[in-house]
């Protein structure tokens, strides 16, 4: 994916109608994509699959620097952006309060994932960790059998 917000020569600015509203339309179209790619993660997420919601990591992430960048460039100039195409202007301050919500769906549905993730994590090292009753008998020389050894800690990977 390529950088729709580049500029020359760090030049950021809005300035004639077309450059605005060429703006305007991709910054609706990454806005889009990001929220779909939200909402796509965390259905996987609700789902349990979540090897493909963690696959989506790096899509959301460049979506969101694209979005990011497009607003700095929206900001720099926002009295002329709001005079060239105020209608623009506030459908995309409508669209972004619609991502503040997605965005707080989703991290509530990450903060469960982990929450009963973490839950499930102890409880199977709780289990493996426990003493696990050995017979008590005795050998043919009268020397007790049987071990109280715990088993072998697990490991466990936290990357997601």
């Amino acid at each position: 994916m390529t950088n729709e917000f580049e500029h020359q020569d760090g030049a950021v600015a809005v300035h004639p109608a077309a450059h605005a509203q060429g703006l305007y339309e991709r910054l609706s179209r990454t806005l889009e994509d990001l929220m779909a790619t939200l909402d796509e993660e965390a259905a996987l997420i609700r789902g349990a699959k979540l090897r493909d919601a963690a696959a989506l990591g790096t899509r959301k992430a460049m979506l969101a620097e694209d979005y990011r960048r497009g607003l700095g460039v929206l900001r720099e100039d926002a009295e002329t952006a709001n005079r060239i195409a105020p209608e623009e202007l506030q459908e995309l301050k409508a669209r972004h309060r619609e991502l503040e919500t997605i965005l707080q769906t989703n991290l509530a549905v990450l903060a469960t994932a982990r929450t009963v993730s973490e839950a499930l994590v102890k409880s199977v090292a709780d289990a493996m960790g426990a003493k696990t009753p050995q017979p008590s008998t005795y050998s043919a020389d009268a020397r007790r059998t049987g071990t109280d050894a715990r088993p072998a800690p697990i490991a466990v990977d936290t990357a997601f």
